[in-house]
């Protein structure tokens, strides 16, 4: 919301699931791996309520969403999974950030950085979420 004039300029999507406390969730998601089913879910459903958003909102609106890792290193799972919801909720993908955490990108790979630039390709940007020393990010050229 932009101080002033409270004017709704963006929005976070995230899975909140209410029997569990949210690290207890994922930790529980991540090793069952069912993360990546519902964060694919999560990008969906965002998506399409961010579209839904641009047809009663005036002013542009961004979107940021949260990465697990084990969506992170399912990279080319995880570019269809964008590119699908992208297509189907008809949004700008300009419109959308996505936050990865600082841990994840300290176990990235090769893999990982192609899956960034591809993410960058299409127009989303990025975000570090949580982190605590940007010196021990790795170097994503």
């Amino acid at each position: 919301m932009q101080i002033g004039t409270n004017v709704t300029t963006g929005a976070t999507g995230a899975y909140l699931f209410s029997l569990l406390a949210p690290d207890k969730f994922i930790s529980v998601a991540e090793d069952s791996g069912l993360i990546v089913p519902i964060g694919e879910w999560v990008i969906a459903e965002s998506f399409r309520q961010l579209a839904q958003w641009k047809t009663t909102h005036a002013a542009p609106l961004t979107l940021a969403v949260n990465l697990s890792a084990g969506q992170i290193f399912n990279g080319a799972r995880l570019v269809t999974a964008i590119e699908a919801a992208g297509h189907e909720s008809g949004i700008d993908l300009h419109q959308v950030e996505f936050e990865l955490t600082e841990s994840a990108l300290l176990k990235s790979s090769e893999e990982t950085a192609v899956l960034l630039k591809r993410l960058g390709e299409l127009g989303i940007g990025l975000a570090i979420d949580d982190c605590r020393d940007v010196d021990n990010l790795p170097d994503f050229d």
